[in-house]
């Protein structure tokens, strides 16, 4: 044990862990050269091949549903507003389309609407898929589909 007591051999445990705890706490992953993954790698001749993968932060992303799945979806999300393609924040028009809504003790909500193939949309003459570029500012619509308040996939988007 008296190699712990050498000053460099201090060092070099102490700089060991600091860098093992940044790989840990920060979400990073040490792997071997065989481990198939997506990962970049650092040569260095001193040091036999290591692998560092770096993950992105997970976020909680609403996937849109495939056409077929989406006539068995449950709809959690029903509600009227104006269908809105204006950004106040940069005073322009958008491809995204959001839909403004009211509920007691919070007047102005704000949903973006997330269309796919399996999306269906009445603008007054039946149901067909939707096209975003026959949808106006300030419609007033009622919207089906499955999400939340901040996001929702459109199911059916009927203009009233």
């Amino acid at each position: 044990m008296n190699w712990i007591y050498n000053k460099d051999m201090k060092k070099l445990i102490i700089f060991c862990f600091i860098i093992i705890s940044a790989f840990i706490f920060s979400g990073c992953q040490l792997s071997t050269p065989n481990t198939p993954s997506n990962s970049e790698t650092f040569n260095n001749p001193s040091v036999s091949s290591v692998s560092v993968e770096v993950k992105p932060p997970q976020s909680p992303v609403i996937q849109p549903l495939p056409p077929a799945s989406q006539a068995a979806a449950v709809i959690n999300f029903s509600h009227e507003g104006e269908t809105i393609n204006w950004d106040s924040r940069t005073e322009t028009y958008t491809q995204d389309w959001t839909l403004l809504w009211g509920k007691p003790g919070n007047p102005a909500v704000v949903t973006k609407l997330i269309f796919n193939a399996g999306s269906l949309c009445n603008l007054g003459q039946g149901y067909e898929v939707c096209d975003k570029n026959k949808l106006n500012n300030g419609d007033r619509a009622r919207v089906d589909g499955q999400g939340t308040e901040t996001e929702v996939i459109v199911v059916k988007l009927e203009k009233i």
